[in-house]
């Protein structure tokens, strides 16, 4: 296989995950220029997680001439609701576009093979993602972060939930669900966490929630928690996770987001944190627009391919 590039594919093993973890340390460094915090720039970080692939029939590695140039690892598992299989951002490596072509023929065939035709990739936010495009992949969600700073002055209109505030909560949950179910997002429908679930979040007191109010109607929310991770790129003790935010509509690009921001980014800064990341859906186009205008900064990007 790989024969008119010279290349020799086969099974990941143990031997191959030295160069193998070297060569995704090297990509992770290079995002440090975007964010400091990324982690996976040690290969001694990585390797144990590529050790997990060793022996899976969905992982493979590119050798030329006796030196790895590349390799590929998917995780078998439920996307959007179907069979697939999903390569996280530290599960894959090429320094050309043609071994990823060569890696990704082989890996997609065994995936099939299994009736797994759900294919999702995270790749880093500045990675030429040309080839995966060619392959018909289409980007679905990006992941990013930013490095905290206090808010000058005092943020109005904006209160930590209490455990009172457990149904608002709910409710502001529900409506975001419901919105991210319908055009143009169109999310496989899940269930929004009930009241019993909200009231054990705020308790819990690690998970804040912030409510903003206009007065006479609370019309949004932003939920935070340090175990929300979507990417080990971007887990860490000094990082925290928004893991929910909406406003009614009727309130938005008056700033009450950007307000919601503010409150729970001078939270994490009091208690600790350095950074603040999130994922969004790229259709998610107020989302698209209005995370990057806060100033945060793609990290990981993840595509998505789905065939008959």
């Amino acid at each position: 296989m790989g024969d008119s590039l010279n290349l020799h594919i086969e099974p990941l093993r143990s031997d191959h995950i030295q160069a193998a973890a070297t060569m995704v340390a090297q990509r992770a460094m290079a995002m440090r220029r975007r964010f400091g915090g990324i982690r996976l720039t040690d290969p001694g970080e990585v390797s144990p997680l590529l050790q997990s692939f060793v022996g899976s029939d969905f992982a493979v590695v590119a050798e030329r001439e006796g030196r790895l140039v590349g390799f590929i690892a998917a995780i078998p598992a439920r996307l959007w609701g179907k069979p697939g299989g999903h390569v996280r951002e530290y599960a894959f490596a090429a320094n050309e576009p043609a071994v990823t072509r060569t890696l990704y023929a082989e890996v997609s065939a065994r995936l099939a093979a299994a009736d797994r035709y759900t294919h999702g990739v995270s790749l880093w936010a500045d990675a030429d993602d040309r080839v995966w495009h060619d392959f018909g992949f289409g980007r679905v969600v990006t992941e990013v972060v930013q490095e905290l700073k206090p808010t000058p002055g005092r943020v109005t209109g904006i209160r930590m939930a209490e455990v009172e505030d457990a149904l608002i909560v709910a409710d502001l949950d529900y409506r975001l669900h419901r919105y991210l179910e319908a055009a143009p997002v169109f999310l496989p429908k899940r269930r929004a966490p009930d009241v019993g679930t909200v009231e054990h979040r705020i308790t819990k007191g690690t998970a804040p929630v912030f409510i903003a109010s206009d007065g006479s109607a609370d019309i949004g929310y932003v939920a935070l928690d340090p175990e929300a991770a979507e990417s080990v790129a971007l887990t860490g003790d000094e990082i925290v996770h928004c893991n929910g935010a909406f406003v009614v509509e009727d309130s938005r690009r008056d700033g009450t987001g950007s307000r919601l921001v503010a409150a729970a980014s001078n939270w994490a800064l009091e208690t600790g944190y350095t950074a603040l990341a999130l994922d969004f859906e790229t259709a998610n186009t107020m989302a698209a627009a209005f995370w990057p205008k806060m100033g945060f900064t793609p990290v990981v990007h993840s595509l998505r391919r789905t065939f008959a």
